[in-house]
């Protein structure tokens, strides 16, 4: 089950990001994964005292995962997260993380990611096209190792997915370490953090799809 978060919440930008209007949610997903049974995922955006908590759970049979980060808004541009909790069942065993403000003082979490490259995609000229030079940042997992990552704005495709259509903005990304592996994420600009599609390829095959089922908005 942590295999499952990572492929869809290994992402944070460190760079300052433009300012969109911020609208909490709550959207439920459904991931197909290879050599993994099909899973629900819950996904909430909502505020949390003078900031905000975005948060990720899901369960199958055999397990389950649950993880939040919860962050401000510096000058409403830039995501600062200070509280991170990650934990991971797999036939009742499993470990539980916790990274606090001190450790992500340098460098942000993951689960912040979604919302934070949501934001920055829709205001990265220099990133866009698959020729050009990729953007970077770094972030920090669950046990605060880095991870360099770098990323792209491919197009902005119109898509059908269970939940509806939506206008996107299409981003690739992947782990400098590893190029083989690439995530493809689909954003909205409506609804920062919200992943309506999010594929995941491996050696040029596909091998997860992430698609959103359901959007509650108050």
């Amino acid at each position: 089950m942590r295999h499952v978060f990572l492929l869809v919440t290994a992402l944070l930008l460190s760079a300052p990001i433009q300012a969109q209007e911020v609208h909490p949610f709550k959207a439920e997903y459904h991931l197909v994964i290879d050599g993994w049974p099909n899973a629900d995922m819950t996904h909430q955006l909502e505020q949390d005292k003078d900031g905000w908590r975005t948060t990720m759970h899901a369960s199958i049979r055999i397990a389950t995962g649950y993880e939040y980060s919860r962050f401000h808004l510096r000058d409403d541009t830039t995501a600062v997260p200070w509280s991170f909790y990650s934990r991971y069942r797999l036939f009742g065993f499993g470990d539980t993380y916790r990274l606090d403000q001190q450790q992500l003082s340098n460098l942000p979490d993951r689960q912040a990611a979604l919302f934070a490259l949501s934001r920055q995609a829709f205001d990265a000229p220099s990133c866009r096209g698959r020729q050009t030079t990729p953007c970077t940042f770094a972030y920090v997992d669950h046990k605060t190792r880095k991870h360099d990552m770098a990323w792209r704005v491919i197009d902005d495709p119109e898509m059908t997915v269970p939940q509806g259509h939506w206008k996107t903005r299409h981003v690739e990304a992947w782990d400098e370490d590893k190029p083989d592996r690439r995530l493809h994420f689909y954003f909205t600009s409506r609804y920062p953090g919200l992943l309506v599609q999010t594929d995941y390829f491996r050696d040029g095959k596909l091998s997860a799809r992430l698609q959103l089922t359901g959007l509650e908005t108050p």
